[in-house]
C-alpha cells in the first residue's frame, strides 16, 4: 500500500511540477497564459482520458501490477524529455507523453485497493493512496521551485523524472496481484467496453459524483496551474521561497484534508453510505469564503494561511467519493468506473480549468496589470465549490438506492 502511495506521489510530482516552473518556461519559450494553460491542462487531459478507458478495461481483465509498473516508467521518461523542449510544440508533445503514461495508474490502483481492503476500510485505504495528490504537490512545488531557482527549469524536470524510472523497476518486482473478490468472466462471456460504459452511464449516483468531482477538479487544477504566477506577480515572492511556501500550504493542507476525509467517512458511512458524499459537500461549501479571502488579502502570509484552510476543506472528497464509486458498481467494473469518472473530471477539470483561467487572465490583462487580471480570473473559480456541494447533497438519495455491491 505504501508503494502505491509513493507511486501516486511521483505521479503528481511529474504532473504538477510544471506549475511552479511556469513563469520560467513562459519567459524562455515566449508563451502566453493561454498556452501555459494548454500545457498544464487540455493537452494533458485529452490524452490522459482517451487512453484511460482502454487501459482500465485491460486492468479489469489482466495484471494490474504490470500495468502500473509500465505506466510509471513511461510517464517518468517523458518527464525527463520535458527538460529538453525547445519550443511550445516540443513541450506539448512531451506533456502528452506524460499524460499517456499516467493514464494507466489510478484505475488499476483503485481496483487493487478494493481487493486488498474490505468495504468498511476502503475510504481510509483510498484516502491513503490519494495522499499522493497533496504529497506530490508539496514535493513538486517545493523541490521544483528550489531546483528551478538554483539549476533552472530544465534540470528540475530531469531530477523529477529519474526516480520514477527506478521506482518502476521496484514495483515490477514487489507489487503482487491479489485474488479478485469476483473473478473475471471467461473471455467469451465478457462485455465489450462500450456495453460496460453504457451500463455505467445509467447510474444517477455515478453521474452526480462525476459532475461534482469535475467542478472541484476545475477549481483545483485551474487555481493550481496559476498559483505560482499569482504569488510571483502580485506578492513578488522569489521562486525558491515561493516553491517551499506553496508546497507546504498545498501539501500539508491537502494531506490533512484527504486523511481526515477518509477516516471520518469510514466511521460515518457504517450507518449511512450517503455520509461518503455528505462530508465532502460540507467541506467544499465552507471552503468557499477562505478561498476568496486568499486571493483578496494584501498580506502574503495571511493569504497563504487562508489558502491552506481552503485546500484542506476542498480535499476532503478524495477518499470518500472514490470509495462511494466502489460501492455502487460490480467488482469487475471498478477500474472502468474509476476511469469513466476520471475521464469526465479530467476533461472538465484539468482540460478546461487551466485554459479557462489563462483565457480570462489574458482578456483582463488589456485593461489592468497582469497580476490583477490573474487575481480576477482565480476569483472566478471559487463559486464552483458551492455548486459542487449542492450536487453532492443531491447525490445522497441515488447512492442509497444504488448501493448493491460491497
Amino acid at each position: 500500500m505504501l508503494l502505491l502511495t509513493l507511486i501516486y506521489t511521483l505521479n503528481f510530482v511529474d504532473r504538477q511540477i510544471i506549475n511552479i516552473l511556469a513563469e520560467s518556461i513562459k519567459v524562455e519559450l515566449a508563451l502566453s497564459d493561454a498556452q501555459l494553460g494548454l500545457l498544464t491542462g487540455f493537452s494533458f487531459a485529452l490524452f490522459y482520458t482517451v487512453l484511460g478507458l482502454p487501459i482500465a478495461r485491460l486492468a479489469d481483465r489482466s495484471s494490474r501490477t504490470a500495468i502500473i509498473s509500465i505506466a510509471v516508467f513511461a510517464w517518468s521518461f517523458m518527464t525527463c524529455l520535458c527538460g529538453l523542449a525547445q519550443s511550445f510544440a516540443q513541450m506539448l508533445l512531451a506533456r502528452v507523453g506524460v499524460a499517456v503514461g499516467e493514464s494507466g495508474c489510478t484505475p488499476a490502483a483503485h481496483s487493487l485497493i478494493s481487493d486488498w481492503f474490505p468495504p468498511q476500510r476502503r475510504a481510509s485505504a483510498l484516502a491513503m493512496y490519494s495522499l499522493g495528490v497533496p504529497l506530490g504537490t508539496l514535493c513538486g512545488m517545493a523541490l521544483g521551485g528550489w531546483i528551478g531557482h538554483g539549476l533552472g527549469w530544465r534540470a528540475a524536470f530531469f531530477i523529477a523524472g529519474v526516480p520514477g524510472m527506478l521506482l518502476a523497476a521496484i514495483a515490477w518486482r514487489v507489487l503482487k496481484e491479489p485474488v479478485r473478490r469476483e473473478l473475471p468472466l471467461p473471455a467469451t462471456q465478457q462485455s465489450s467496453m462500450l456495453s460496460v460504459l453504457t451500463e455505467l452511464s445509467r447510474s444517477k449516483a455515478l453521474w452526480c459524483i462525476a459532475i461534482s468531482m469535475s467542478l472541484l477538479s476545475l477549481l483545483g487544477y485551474g487555481q493550481a496551474a496559476f498559483l505560482g504566477s499569482f504569488y510571483l506577480r502580485v506578492h513578488e515572492l522569489p521562486l525558491d521561497r515561493l516553491g517551499v511556501a506553496l508546497g507546504l500550504v498545498l501539501g500539508l493542507g491537502g494531506v490533512a484534508g484527504v486523511w481526515a476525509g477518509g477516516l471520518i467517512a469510514d466511521r460515518g458511512g457504517r450507518g449511512d453510505p450517503a455520509a461518503f458524499v455528505l462530508l465532502p459537500a460540507i467541506g467544499t461549501l465552507v471552503a468557499w469564503p477562505f478561498a476568496v479571502g486568499a486571493f483578496l488579502v494584501a498580506q502574503v502570509w495571511l493569504s497563504l494561511g487562508l489558502l491552506a484552510v481552503a485546500t484542506a476543506l476542498n480535499s476532503l472528497w478524495l477518499g470518500p467519493a472514490f470509495a462511494a464509486i466502489q460501492m455502487i458498481v460490480r467488482p469487475d467494473r471498478r477500474a472502468m468506473a474509476v476511469a469513466a469518472v476520471t475521464l469526465v473530471l479530467t476533461l472538465i477539470g484539468l482540460g478546461c480549468g487551466p485554459v479557462l483561467v489563462g483565457l480570462i487572465s489574458d482578456a483582463m490583462a488589456t485593461s489592468v496589470t497582469s497580476g490583477e487580471a490573474l487575481r480576477f480570473s482565480l476569483l472566478c473559480t471559487t463559486p464552483l465549490s458551492a455548486v459542487a456541494a449542492g450536487i453532492l447533497l443531491y447525490a445522497r438519495k441515488p447512492i442509497r438506492e444504488e448501493l448493491v455491491y460491497a
